[in-house]
């Protein structure tokens, strides 16, 4: 009535499941011979909700041997008694290229448990008719080939220096400079032709020892032996660059501002500053060379660097600060205050996580006649920004005063007539601590004053007096720190804040105190 048993059933085993007498379920087994039922299960009565099961073959295949790995045709093959490793891989063109002969694995079954083993066989010797190594097969097992990149270390080759492509390429047989030459990419523009440098190492009574060779470059692309050696695994070719040479990334700066003629100039090797302002047209009659700016994009490299290592540690010490605030603190109100300020620490130090460093370079900018001698007549590099601003005539005062604002520069006054003007110090304010950022990035702080007669560089004069003496000039700002020095425990978190200001100041921003 099914249609009888499908070509993937098994005719060695039929099942009926049955209920018995509504108390259990029970299994009876049955053969078919020949395709038919035999007596007993012909005669099986079918009753009410039986369950009649047929099951599949076996999924394994039988008479068998298979083929895997680095060969033309693998899977599965028919096994012959008597079938040796030759019958089932006749030659080398069974293989794919880049085979490992001198090793082959047969993975075999072995009764009566059919455990794994493994034998190694070399097909070089089996193909050169040893019967040692062609071994005869059994149902079952499996013959695997294996490519050389997975049995061999691999052997490469490396080019530096003034290629297209520099980096490590694959060493294969035969392989020349020229050959590598071409893996690179070719060279540049600026490679140096006449003498290249080829390192290298040589293993000697267990000892390696390095040589060098020199290789003309252009005889090597013609196809010199002496010069397109061959190559050994590990060489390294140098390739050198021509003197004097400039990137196109290193050949432009740019001059901003108070000049007659601002834009991107070109320099070449050496060149000063003093060359690319004159090149501008020198200054215009609204050129504030005090207030002037030089930034390097080596310099910011190198300041961002060390940014993000005083930010990690800073907040690193915050954090260990933070657990052991309650320990610590004397008293309640000592603990909301310590609390507090080192809330305000860590909104200072998210802030300065977004800032990036400016890479200024203080310079002090003179008529070109006199500049032209300078110590701050630098030599120039690619990417350097000179912006020269005009003449500014204010002078800013931040932070703990009573009235942060800019106030017109009056020439000739001092420190204490703008403290004055911005209404004084407040009491939070340190006194102590107080700095002038000038114009130029230069600055200037109280623990650098003495009281007395000096000279004034910002000024250029001879000046009398203490810091609150200092004359301030256009562009220039005057910052009051907050003072944290109520109990031991906060003169510690002064410490970081400074050197939290002091980042600031890297990345052109002044870090007002805690919030």
């Amino acid at each position: 009535m099914a249609g009888g048993v499908t070509a993937s059933g098994d005719l060695g085993r039929i099942q009926l499941e049955r209920f018995e007498g509504n108390a259990s379920r029970v299994v009876m087994d049955f053969e078919l011979q020949n395709a038919r039922l035999d007596g007993t299960a012909a005669a099986a009565e079918i009753r009410d909700r039986d369950l009649v099961k047929i099951f599949p073959v076996y999924q394994a295949l039988r008479q068998v041997v298979t083929l895997q790995g680095n060969a033309v045709r693998p899977g599965e093959y028919q096994f012959r008694q008597g079938m040796r490793i030759s019958d089932l891989l006749p030659s080398y063109r069974d293989l794919l290229p880049q085979s490992y002969l001198e090793s082959a694995q047969v993975v075999r079954l072995v009764p009566p448990d059919f455990h794994r083993e493994s034998i190694a066989v070399n097909l070089k010797k089996v193909w050169a008719g040893d019967t040692g190594e062609n071994i005869q097969l059994h149902e079952q097992d499996t013959l695997k080939i294996f490519s050389r990149t997975e049995m061999e270390e691999k052997m490469s080759v490396a080019i530096n220096g003034h290629v297209v492509n520099p980096g490590t390429y694959d060493y294969y047989d035969r392989m020349t400079i020229r050959d590598l030459l071409a893996a690179a990419g070719s060279l540049k523009r600026n490679a140096y032709m006449e003498k290249a440098e080829l390192t290298r190492t040589v293993t000697a009574d267990g000892v390696a020892r390095t040589t060098r060779f020199d290789v003309n470059l252009n005889k090597a692309l013609a196809g010199d032996p002496q010069n397109n050696l061959t190559l050994q695994p590990d060489d390294v070719l140098i390739v050198r660059g021509i003197q004097e040479w400039l990137e196109s990334d290193d050949r432009f700066v740019t001059v901003e501002g108070e000049v007659r003629f601002p834009g991107t100039y070109s320099i070449g090797k050496g060149e000063k500053l003093s060359s690319v302002l004159e090149r501008a047209g020198g200054y215009t009659d609204k050129a504030y060379l005090s207030g002037a700016r030089f930034t390097r994009k080596a310099v910011q490299k190198e300041q961002q660097k060390r940014m993000d290592e005083i930010i990690l540690r800073t907040e690193q010490d915050i954090l260990k600060k933070q657990g052991e605030l309650a320990s610590v603190a004397a008293s309640r109100e000592e603990l909301e205050a310590t609390k507090s300020a080192l809330e305000g620490l860590q909104k200072s130090l998210e802030k300065l996580k977004t800032l990036k460093a400016e890479g200024r370079v203080v310079v002090k900018l003179e008529k070109l006649d006199a500049f032209e001698d300078s110590a701050y007549n630098v030599e120039l590099q690619g990417g350097d920004l000179i912006q020269i601003p005009p003449r500014s005539n204010v002078v800013n005062v931040l932070g703990q005063v009573y009235n942060q604002t800019a106030h017109i520069y009056q020439p000739g006054e001092q420190v204490s007539y703008y403290l004055e003007k911005a209404g004084g110090v407040t009491r939070d304010g340190d006194e102590k601590d107080m700095y002038i950022i000038r114009a130029d990035g230069s600055v200037f702080s109280r623990q650098q004053a003495s009281f007395g007669i000096h000279w004034d560089d910002a000024s250029s004069s001879w000046t009398f007096g203490s810091f609150m003496a200092a004359a301030l000039q256009p562009g220039d700002t005057l910052v009051v720190p907050q003072k944290l020095e109520r109990t031991a425990w906060l003169r510690d978190i002064k410490d970081i804040t400074q050197i939290l200001a002091n980042v600031a100041l890297t990345a052109g921003t002044v870090l007002l105190g805690l919030k």
